[in-house]
């Protein structure tokens, strides 16, 4: 099983062996989302309330607001009057390069960082408009921002930590700029954080009490008699070509659009 976006805007699992028509706006057109094997390492995706999630400075109100997901699942992380950092963070992955991603949204406070201890690096983000607020700490492999529909955003980075079980942190910020400020019971909304092996992020995969594996996405076809070459078209209209035809076609991963087979039989 798997996640994709419905054409409402909203998270949903697809059971096993059904193609998962990725939606990227709402109403928009769908593509068939093809990804490789990737783990969430992250316990309690969802669950920042639980014991494996530390906070400082902070506290979390559970089911506070409809999640990605359309459920009322969005947790709040809110600051107390401390003049320090206001995080909820965790110990987690190996020695190895991983992307690191939460959804997040605008609640009274407007900016949110992702940081890893292990290394010392992170971004601030802006929860009104998704884009980073300008400042970046220790330059990061690569950040990205992506808008998932009424006001959440999915904020990610791309590091590689030098050690096992390094800090990483979900941090409010009041200007943007800084980790540490007084707090003020001001709050951001979060939910569905994910730590997976790779510089890029793939669809999200709910975790409880423990990590869990998303099998890769296996789509082939066996290419009519005749066929000379196979184009396969992505979402951002890139294309893949192939004119040695395979007895079975594997469709390549990322977001299709089309797989086109042309045939040298013409008929009159």
């Amino acid at each position: 099983t798997a996640t994709r976006v419905n054409s409402a805007g909203f998270i949903v699992s697809v059971d096993a062996n059904i193609p998962r028509l990725n939606y990227l706006t709402a109403g928009g057109t769908p593509f068939i989302l093809d990804e490789p094997q990737k783990t969430n390492s992250f316990n309690y995706s969802e669950e920042f309330e639980n014991v494996y999630w530390t906070k400082q400075n902070s506290t979390i109100v559970s089911n506070a607001i409809t999640s990605p997901d359309g459920l009322l699942t969005g947790e709040k992380l809110v600051d107390n009057s401390t003049s320090n950092l206001h995080q909820v963070s965790v110990g987690a992955g190996a020695a190895a390069n991983y992307t690191f991603s939460v959804y997040a949204k605008a609640g009274t406070i407007n900016f949110l960082g992702l940081y890893n201890g292990g290394v010392a690096k992170g971004v601030f983000f802006n929860l009104t408009t998704g884009n980073f607020s300008g400042n970046i700490v220790g330059a990061p492999l690569s950040f990205k921002s992506v808008n998932a529909g009424n006001g959440w955003f999915r904020l990610s980075i791309n590091v590689s930590p030098t050690s096992a079980n390094s800090q990483f942190q979900i941090l409010l910020s009041n200007n943007g700029t800084s980790f540490s400020y007084s707090g003020s019971n001001q709050f951001a909304y979060i939910w569905g954080a994910q730590l997976e092996a790779g510089a890029s992020q793939t669809s999200y995969i709910k975790t409880i009490a423990s990590s869990v594996t998303r099998n890769a996405d296996i789509i082939t076809v066996a290419p009519p008699v005749g066929t000379v070459k196979i184009t396969t078209t992505f979402s951002d209209n890139t294309t893949q070509v192939i004119t040695s035809i395979p007895a079975l076609f594997t469709v390549p991963e990322g977001l299709i659009k089309q797989v086109l087979m042309q045939s040298s039989l013409w008929y009159t």
